[in-house]
């Protein structure tokens, strides 16, 4: 360990005896994704390298989802605020880097606009992510579009053991899932890996807030090998060729939980290298918060809303 430059370990993990062995001196500490992190654990390589360091690095995006803390007690007195956040709020100078090499420019274009003061720059050009060809996108130069899955409706599931809710709710686990827009995802599946210009099925991912629409989703396409379903909050990091959003939420009492975070819709936007699209009620998401509303008004301006092409659902 001793003749190695570069030591690699979870935050938790960097406070091992094998770490604290004699000779071992840390002068520099990098923490990648810190804003995801609890300021519990990012003190634990800070303190263990103590007596050597010279310099810490924090790395991460506070735009993003914040650290997971079930505990609304300890949330409500500040555990959910990563370091990197308190950090940059109380002022602590930044290095901001402003090009991302993820994303095709128009779907970059959305990101930086809601999220990054229109300061993000895209490093692909459009020619390096074009979408699939074997998919009816309403327009021909921005590779999004919106399903208004209007007919859909929101059902509980809810468990009898003592897991958490997606909300956080302590009491009887509960979650959402919508029938109808799993019906429409599995037709957007089967048209992008069928026909002469298919997608591989290991370049999409389908990801959604609820962890009972991605049970369900899982179940649907359990015999695709390489297609991916996953919770928006598990993607966070990782990217696709192309990325289906499932919303879930359709109801006229203009409420949809936790998927109003925004930092929440920045990750559930932002996964996507070359093509996205969102499954939804249009109207309901829309009409429920003030940043969805900012994000589709510019989808709607661009004439990216589709009505969903899905066969009625058989139950």
């Amino acid at each position: 360990m001793r003749a190695c430059d570069v030591v690699v370990t979870t935050c938790v993990g960097s406070g091992s005896e094998i770490l604290d062995e004699p000779g071992l001196e840390f002068r520099t500490v990098v923490i990648d994704e810190c804003s995801q992190a609890t300021e519990v654990s990012v003190l634990v390589p800070i303190v263990a390298a103590a007596r050597f360091i010279h310099q810490v690095v924090f790395l991460g995006d506070h735009h993003q989802l914040p650290p997971t803390v079930v505990s609304k007690e300890a949330a409500s007195k500040g555990l959910d605020v990563s370091t990197f956040a308190r950090l940059y709020l109380a002022g602590l100078h930044t290095n901001i880097l402003l090009v991302q090499y993820r994303m095709h420019p128009e779907i970059s274009k959305l990101a930086s606009r809601n999220f990054y003061f229109g300061k993000l720059k895209a490093n692909p050009t459009a020619a390096e992510r074009k979408p699939p060809k074997n998919f009816p996108w309403p327009s021909t130069t921005e590779p999004i579009a919106w399903i208004d899955v209007s007919n859909g409706s929101e059902v509980k599931e809810r468990s009898k053991s003592s897991l958490k809710s997606d909300e956080g709710n302590e009491e009887t686990g509960t979650s959402l899932w919508n029938a109808q827009e799993i019906e429409c995802v599995k037709w957007i599946v089967e048209t992008l890996l069928s026909g002469a210009n298919s997608t591989r099925a290991q370049d999409i991912g389908i990801i959604s807030p609820y962890s009972a629409q991605v049970r369900m989703l899982s179940k649907t396409f359990q015999m695709i090998p390489g297609l991916e379903v996953n919770s928006v909050d598990g993607f966070q990091g990782r990217e696709k060729d192309v990325m289906i959003v499932s919303t879930v939420r359709s109801n006229d009492r203009k409420s949809i939980g936790f998927v109003q975070d925004w930092r929440r819709l920045n990750v559930a936007m932002s996964r996507a290298r070359r093509a996205l699209i969102i499954v939804g009620d249009f109207k309901c998401i829309t009409e429920s918060s003030p940043i969805w509303n900012q994000w589709t008004t510019q989808l709607k301006k661009s004439k990216l809303i589709m009505q969903s092409h899905a066969a009625p659902l058989q139950l």
